[in-house]
C-alpha cells in the first residue's frame, strides 16, 4: 500500500492531523500508539545516519572506539543495545533513527530553521502495528503489556546488535524502542528510537508493504513555518526546553529576540 501523504493548509489543519489521528488507532488503548519523526526536507528519505553516510561495514568499530573513549568520561553502560542509544544520543552514526511520542517536538525539530526555503515534514508512525512483523525470539523480550522495547529488555533478551545476525533471523522488520533516560534532553524531547533490521531494504518500501496504512506522511509548507514557530513557542516547545542547559538557552535567546514581525496576521 503506498504511504498516504497529507498537506494541511493552515496551523489549525496541521494540528488537527498530528492530534487526531484520523487513521489507524486502536480501539481500548488509553494511549497513542503513535511515533513521530521531524525532518527538515520533505523530500528526504527515512533513513539511519549509518545508512546515509554509507558506513553499515564501519558500524561496529565506531562503537568499539565510542566505548573506547567514552570511559574516558567515566562513562560505561553494561550493555551494547544501552550503548548503542547513548551513541545515537551524542551524534554517532548508528543504524537507530531518532523519534519522539510528542507530535509537537517532531515539528520543532522539522522547522528548526523557520527559513528554510522548502517543505519540512513530520512523520508519524503506527508502531504497534509495525510490531506485528517481529519474529517471536524478539517480540518475547516485551515484558508485560509494554507497547515499546527498553534497552534494558533487548540486552537482557540477548536480542542480536548487528544487521547481519538480525537478517538471519526472519524478513525485515523493524523495533521502537525507549532509551535510558540519561540525561533532560532525552526525557524533554519524549524521545524513541527506531532499529530496522534490514540493510538492503528502504524503510519506505517496507512500511509500503503493509495491507493497511502504518505510515503517514505530513507535508509543513513554508509560508506556515513562522505561525507554527510562534504557535510552537507558546506551547513552550523550543530551544530552551527541548535542549536544557546553557546551549540551548542561548539558541533559544537568539532566535527569540531576531525573529521579524509577524506576516500573517
Amino acid at each position: 500500500m503506498t504511504i498516504p501523504t497529507i498537506t494541511p493548509a493552515s496551523w489549525s489543519e496541521l494540528h488537527d492531523v498530528l492530534f487526531d489521528e484520523p487513521w489507524p488507532v486502536h480501539a481500548g488503548e488509553f494511549h497513542s500508539g503513535l511515533i513521530h519523526r521531524g525532518m527538515t526536507d520533505y523530500s528526504w528519505p527515512l533513513m539511519s545516519s549509518l545508512d546515509r553516510l554509507k558506513l553499515f561495514t564501519m558500524e561496529q568499530h565506531l562503537l568499539r572506539n565510542f566505548q573506547k573513549y567514552a570511559r574516558l568520561a567515566n562513562f560505561s553502560p553494561d550493555r551494547t543495545w544501552e550503548w548503542l542509544a547513548v551513541a545515537q544520543h551524542h551524534g554517532l552514526p548508528t543504524r537507530l533513527m531518532d523519534w519522539t511520542y510528542s507530535p509537537l517536538v517532531a515539528l520543532h525539530f522539522a522547522i528548526a530553521n523557520p527559513a528554510y526555503p522548502r517543505s519540512s515534514v513530520v512523520w508519524s508512525l503506527d508502531y504497534v502495528r509495525v510490531h506485528s512483523r517481529l519474529p517471536t525470539m524478539v517480540r518475547s523480550a516485551i515484558r508485560g503489556d509494554a507497547a515499546a522495547f527498553t534497552t534494558d529488555m533487548l540486552d537482557r533478551a540477548s536480542i542480536p546488535v548487528w544487521p547481519k545476525d538480525w537478517q538471519e533471523l526472519t524478513d525485515a522488520y523493524m523495533v521502537i524502542l525507549e532509551p535510558p533516560s540519561i540525561d533532560d534532553r532525552i526525557v524533554n524531547q519524549y524521545a524513541g528510537l527506531s532499529a530496522f533490521s534490514s540493510t538492503k531494504v528502504a524503510i519506505e518500501d517496507w512500511l509500503a508493504t503493509f495491507s493497511e496504512p502504518v505510515a503517514l506522511k505530513i507535508e509543513v509548507l513554508p509560508h506556515l513555518k513562522a505561525e507554527i514557530r510562534e504557535k510552537l513557542d507558546k506551547a513552550n516547545i523550543n530551544e530552551r526546553v527541548i535542549y536544557p542547559g546553557l546551549d540551548g538557552l542561548a539558541t533559544w535567546l537568539t532566535r527569540y529576540y531576531s525573529t521579524p514581525a509577524r506576516t500573517w496576521i
